[in-house]
């Protein structure tokens, strides 16, 4: 069966879209890491009309996957260390340099989002479970977080004096922005 053009922009739209979510990427930071403009990456992910394949070709590119991989409805894309590390082995295979700035220290990057877009949100403010934080990153704020790392990234907040972790039964816990003593 053909595809439509149409059909095969927005699979290939879908896949870029998961893989910058999957390196906890805003449009912004991958333009500045990746010298592709903000407006070019927003235009592949919704596959809109107007972007070059010299462009498309530059960013699969420098993300470590192929034309064929990209365009397919069953490619898999892996969470963050397996797809640095397919992005390492692709620039390993191919003599190129491995565009290491795609890759900020995930404990620093989760750390940041909670810290600049999670708390200011108050979305915090109301203890949650780790569960409604995670769907909340990804419904509200477009990131796909493993819950061991935000999991982690709470427990220290929580040694530093930003979150309160409360006990919420036997093994799990409800997490909010610790409140300020009057």
């Amino acid at each position: 069966m053909i595809s439509s053009p149409e059909i095969v922009k927005k699979i290939i739209g879908d896949n870029l879209t998961l893989i910058r979510q999957s390196l906890v990427l805003t449009h912004q930071e991958l333009a500045d890491v990746s010298g592709i403009s903000k407006g070019s990456i927003i235009k592949l992910e919704q596959g809109d009309k107007g972007y070059s394949i010299d462009t498309l070709l530059l960013y699969i590119d420098k993300i470590g996957f192929t034309l064929p991989e990209i365009s397919s409805a069953k490619t898999e894309i892996p969470e963050y260390n397996q797809l640095k590390n397919k992005i390492v082995q692709y620039h390993t295979k191919n003599g190129s340099a491995i565009p290491e700035d795609l890759f900020p220290s995930l404990e620093n990057k989760v750390k940041n989002l909670v810290l600049t877009r999670l708390i200011p949100s108050r979305y915090l403010n109301k203890s949650r479970t780790l569960s409604e934080i995670l769907k909340y990153f990804k419904d509200e704020l477009g990131y796909t977080i493993k819950s061991t790392s935000l999991s982690n990234t709470l427990i220290r907040l929580s040694n530093d004096g930003v979150i309160e972790i409360i006990k919420n039964g036997s093994n799990t816990f409800k997490y909010s922005v610790k409140k300020a003593k009057k």
